[in-house]
């Protein structure tokens, strides 16, 4: 009797705790001002609803697309640890995209996707933004997967867009899996860590023929996070995540369980496994009409750097640069905050209206 009361009390303090520190986020958090946007609400993309946010201090700013990763890992729970200071600058857009947090909970777990649905929703994303807030430049922020969904759009639609920010790209997958796998049982060797290695070595070809599956790329994420490769900082990344989209105010339980749908998760990564070994035959060489910044962690084994440098080498456009940043993993914003903000506010803004600008006099 003594556990169910004392089950019973939990139960009824953590909504009540969850309320009262979704309450301090907000307030922290709060924007203020006549022309400040903060809204979440679902749009008709692709033709089904969609989850869409907007915040910024002035909707007369350029506008930032930030496509997330996974598939399957929205970036709008987490946005409230690393955007406060971009929303000056810009009103940020987060999406939840198909299989993915509020959009998952509007439309459950749909099959037969592949890449291009993504991108084609993301393309339709931003057409309604252009009428919505018309001459506002769009900068694209991909991050991880996000950044195979953000190329094919530019490729899609040049036009539309501002500025390319790429965060982890993914590039030659396979190849990139290789050398993700051979360094960090390399570095498992090197520090004895006899789980770990034990773990790696039931997949002696990763990820070559039929040892690229759910349960051999599982396992090298987990040697990845474990040994640093994933968040720089924190063995605990997806702990940190869960715990950002806990106090998050636009983070419903309902939404907050999408983050623990096995199904969907499961969905997400075969589609992965299906697309991204294709994405850099369809994608090197890619002509993109606005700069491009890519910015590469030294410890990031999910997308390796040498990889997507080389992929990085491939692309035409007017402008471009590489950011290689010695203590980042996979995580960019989340890991380093302050660093982002100099990149995005310091180094991509003033990219963004340049272009537009010089775009707009040629139209003159």
């Amino acid at each position: 009797m003594t556990v169910l009361l004392i089950f019973l009390l939990l139960a009824g303090l953590v909504p009540l705790l969850r309320l009262a520190l979704q309450s301090r986020v907000a307030w922290k958090h709060r924007l203020r001002g006549p022309r400040c946007l903060n809204e979440t609400t679902l749009w008709s993309i692709g033709g089904i609803t969609q989850a869409v946010q907007l915040r910024g201090w002035n909707e007369a700013n350029p506008l930032l697309l930030y496509v997330h990763g996974g598939p399957g890992m929205p970036a709008m729970p987490f946005g409230h640890a690393f955007q406060s200071e971009w929303e000056r600058h810009f009103t940020i857009v987060h999406w939840d995209q198909r299989l993915t947090g509020k959009t998952l909970c509007a439309n459950g777990i749909e099959t037969g996707l592949v890449l291009n649905d993504f991108a084609e929703d993301g393309v339709d994303l931003v057409r309604q933004l252009q009428q919505r807030f018309p001459g506002r430049p769009i900068g694209l922020v991909g991050h991880s997967w996000g950044t195979a969904v953000a190329i094919r759009m530019l490729q899609a639609a040049p036009e539309l867009f501002a500025g390319y920010l790429a965060i982890g790209q993914v590039s030659d997958f396979l190849a990139a899996e290789r050398y993700g796998y051979e360094t960090v049982l390399a570095e498992a060797r090197r520090r004895g860590a006899a789980a770990l290695i034990t773990s790696l070595n039931r997949f002696p070809n990763y990820p070559a023929g039929n040892s690229l599956s759910h349960a051999s790329l599982s396992a090298v994420r987990a040697a990845e996070v474990k040994l640093g490769f994933g968040h720089y900082r924190k063995q605990s990344v997806m702990l940190k995540l869960l715990w950002l989209a806990f106090v998050s105010p636009d983070c419903r339980w309902r939404d907050l369980l999408t983050l623990a749908n096995s199904k969907a998760q499961s969905a997400c990564l075969d589609i992965a496994l299906a697309e991204l070994p294709q994405f850099v035959v369809r994608a090197a060489g890619v002509a993109i009409q606005c700069p491009v910044l890519m910015v590469g962690g030294a410890f990031d084994l999910f997308t390796p750097t040498p990889a997507a440098r080389e992929f990085f080498e491939t692309i035409h456009a007017p402008q471009k640069k590489l950011l290689e940043v010695v203590e980042l993993a996979h995580f960019g914003p989340l890991e380093d905050a302050p660093l982002f903000n100099r990149i995005i506010i310091g180094e991509f803004l003033p990219m963004i209206v340049n272009h537009a600008a010089s775009h707009d006099r040629s139209k003159v």
